[in-house]
């Protein structure tokens, strides 16, 4: 017997009877005809059931899922202007403090030193500050000439140290700091070893010169304990101009740059256990004196390629190129030339490329450029925040863009001439635009900050790092600051 709005799921016909009033006979009366009752009798011919059929299914009377009327269109971006809670209900924007959110994104909650900016959970922690004197090595020099983090694990190099070979820490949370869990060196005579880190999950790499050959070094985590796997060559062209590779790592793909940018870079994918070339990243532009791949950023199947290319006034031009994999193969996507970014010969000149999933950012000595992608296409993004098209920071000192990295909805840059010892700065993208958190830099005993702090920053999760290479009397040997951050 099917139960429709309103019935009552009985057990006999007397206990029904007692409740509804007495039918003619005591029978009850079937109102359906759609499903078989559990007995295993036909609708409205069960056992005990005398009556016959003697309706169809009760109609839909309201607009509920599943009742044969359209509902609401669900929660999410283009429907709702505030936020999508866990119910799927759009909630305004600004809403009750506790609960951020805009453009149909699901509601957070912010947490630390995050603040709701405009819909955005915006802002970073007080900053764990890590010195050199924290790897136990009377040697270490250079730290930290490259920082990279994933996860737990942050790895530092730094490529002065043993005279010259360099060495590479790696740093996990030990109670509310972070301790040196594990010292890497190369496993052949070396220089340099450390001027480009990178890791991710239980590998990381770390690039340095073997002679004249540009190489980079793999190692594997196993329980806590990290040993050397294989050594790949670096783009073979470089070899002799005396500069270590740049190397961006990510799951089991690897990307590799000329360090001198004389030779396209080169993507290597994980066969079992062993990195295997998979093709190299070719600018697709018939310019003379390109150089490429000097500055590198991925994400899943997308790389990104600095370019630079210098005409015969000296002036020289930047841009990125976009390439994208399909299977094993790569293919040219974009060429971004951002509007605004004009050829120039300042000595100064600083670039970096990052990039989380669609969005990518290029930022330079005077701000950051943002650029979008739907399907295919790549678009530059306008910013509010100066009513232009680029990012620029606030103060603004003409060094900008030495380092930057990228989460979802999120942009950290490092600028080395901040506050006249470098600092770095966060970006949201909020509601109403970019907005900035200015990452204010240790002071060396109250000597006024440190040196060329923001030369490279990471980030992973909340996790933000951002190191300082320069040397001061307080300081000799530089150092780097952990800070958890949103976004």
């Amino acid at each position: 017997m099917s139960l429709g709005v309103g019935a009552l799921a009985c057990v006999g016909a007397a206990a029904c009877t007692s409740l509804l009033g007495d039918l003619p006979g005591g029978t009850l009366l079937d109102a359906g005809s759609d499903v078989s009752t559990a007995d295993g009798g036909q609708d409205g011919t069960a056992p005990g059931d005398s009556g016959t059929d003697t309706g169809s299914p009760v109609a839909d009377t309201g607009a509920h899922p599943g009742d044969g009327e359209a509902g609401p269109p669900a929660c999410g971006p283009g429907t709702c202007a505030g936020c999508c809670d866990q119910n799927g209900k759009c909630i305004a924007a600004p809403v009750d403090a506790g609960v951020c959110g805009f453009g149909g994104n699901a509601c957070a909650t912010c947490t630390g030193a995050a603040t709701c900016a405009d819909g955005l959970c915006l802002g970073c922690s007080a900053p764990v500050t890590i010195l050199s004197n924290a790897t136990n090595d009377t040697s270490v020099a250079g730290f930290p000439s490259a920082i990279a983090v994933s996860g737990t694990n942050i790895v530092v190099g730094a490529n002065g140290s043993s005279g010259g070979v360099g060495l590479a820490f790696i740093f996990t949370p030990s109670g509310s700091t972070w301790a040196l869990s594990a010292t890497l060196s190369p496993g052949a005579a070396c220089q340099q070893f450390g001027s480009s880190v990178a890791i991710s999950g239980s590998v990381a790499m770390v690039s340095a010169l073997e002679g004249i050959t540009p190489v980079v070094f793999e190692y594997n985590q196993v329980g806590s304990s990290w040993f050397n796997g294989q050594t790949i060559l670096a783009p073979a062209t470089d070899a002799g101009y005396g500069d270590p590779p740049v190397v961006v790592l990510q799951g089991s793909t690897a990307l590799i740059g000329s360090g001198t940018g004389l030779a396209p870079p080169a993507v290597y994918a994980l066969s079992g256990s062993t990195w295997a070339l998979q093709g190299t990243l070719t600018p697709g532009e018939p310019i003379p004196n390109i150089y490429s791949g000097a500055t590198l950023a991925l994400d899943g199947d997308t790389a990104v390629v600095g370019v630079t290319s210098t005409n015969t006034q000296g002036e020289t031009a930047h841009w990125a190129d976009v390439f994208v994999r399909s299977g094993t193969t790569w293919t040219q996507q974009a060429s971004l030339a951002p509007l605004g970014i004009a050829a120039n010969n300042n000595p100064h000149f600083q670039f970096s490329l990052s990039i989380s999933g669609d969005t990518l950012s290029m930022a330079w000595n005077e701000g950051a450029y943002v650029y979008k992608r739907t399907g295919t296409t790549w678009t530059q993004q306008p910013t509010t925040q100066d009513a232009g098209l680029d990012i620029v920071p606030v103060p603004y000192d003409g060094v900008f863009g030495a380092s930057s990295a990228a989460t979802p909805g999120g942009i950290l840059v490092g600028d080395t001439a901040g506050f006249n010892g470098g600092t770095a700065f966060l970006y949201g993208l909020t509601s109403t635009g970019w907005q900035q958190v200015t990452l204010q830099p240790y002071d060396d005993a109250g000597a006024g900050g440190p040196l060329n702090y923001g030369a490279s920053v990471a980030r992973s999760g909340n996790l933000a790092v951002v190191a300082s290479p320069g040397s001061t009397q307080y300081v000799p040997d530089g150092a780097f600051e952990v800070y958890t951050c949103s976004p």
